[in-house]
């Protein structure tokens, strides 16, 4: 039985769910998280082996989103929109995404991919509420960082690239 297979074909399922759930419903069942949590940390568990070193990337990963919200929620209190306008425009599910995101991610990719799918999620929605004026205003952040998840892991996997290592950014960068 082909273990690695069966973690992706999970892993992807999950992800279509949150896309479908939180586009359609801006709601996402919350055991997915844990679930894929843990789908994902099986994907990396050979890796996981390297565990001091996971854990000071999972640490740094934490600590971009922790910055970013720390300046979104001074912009918020300076601009006296209050913190909680903040708190109830991202979402449960959107904090739990982050999670996800900060566990299957090396720095350097996690950086890359958390840039691309804010811009991306921005992007996508305003193109949507141009299309359709009357949408929803609320941007189901999960739902579209999960499609670019769902890309993401697809063209990992084909091209056999591991997420948790800068190798091929470190090539790349130079």
């Amino acid at each position: 039985m082909n273990w690695d297979l069966i973690l992706l074909i999970t892993k992807l399922v999950l992800l279509l769910t949150i896309i479908f759930q939180d586009i359609k419903d801006r709601l996402v069942s919350v055991w997915i998280f844990p679930v894929l949590l843990i789908v994902v940390l099986f994907q990396h568990s050979s890796s996981l082996l390297e565990l001091r070193n996971h854990l000071s990337v999972y640490g740094l990963n934490l600590l971009i989103i922790a910055i970013q919200f720390i300046l979104v929620g001074l912009t918020y209190y300076l601009r006296k929109k209050g913190l909680n306008k903040l708190f109830n425009s991202i979402g449960g599910g959107d904090f739990l995404f982050f999670i996800i995101l900060i566990v299957d991610f090396s720095t350097l990719h996690f950086i890359l991919f958390y840039t691309l799918a804010l811009i991306f999620s921005m992007l996508l929605h305003s193109l949507l509420l141009i299309l359709k004026p009357g949408n929803d205003k609320r941007i189901p952040l999960a739902g579209y960082m999960a499609v670019l998840l769902v890309i993401t892991t697809i063209s990992s996997s084909v091209l056999r690239i591991d997420p948790m290592s800068n190798y091929i950014m470190e090539l790349w960068i130079g």
